[in-house]
């Protein structure tokens, strides 16, 4: 009998896609970041949400995704004000399909 081999991931395969993405810039005409639509984060991105969401501000959730996401872009996200992390959060879970948690 042979082992099971498991197949390459669909959804990392489409995490990698152009139409999957949330394009941003931090400053008009700055450097262009992009991290998957929601409902294509990464694993690590997952659980991250898992084990902070009942114990972390949703602009502190939102930069702990971009630290995995988007690494380039965790320094100036990080400090930013509370209501420009939000409305980064807000625009993020607009442009993707998936509800965001919470509501």
């Amino acid at each position: 009998m042979s082992a099971f081999v498991v197949t390459d991931s669909k959804t990392a395969e489409e995490r990698s896609k152009n139409e999957n993405r949330f394009e941003f810039q931090l400053v008009e005409d700055g450097e262009l970041f992009s991290v998957p639509k929601m409902e294509f984060l990464s694993r690590p991105a997952t659980k991250y949400l898992s084990a902070n969401f009942s114990t972390t501000s949703e602009a502190d959730l939102v930069r702990g995704l971009i630290e995995i996401e988007a690494p380039g872009a965790f320094e100036a996200v990080d400090a930013m004000e509370d209501d420009q992390a939000l409305g980064l959060s807000v625009a993020w879970a607009a442009a993707s399909t998936a509800e965001p948690e919470g509501s």
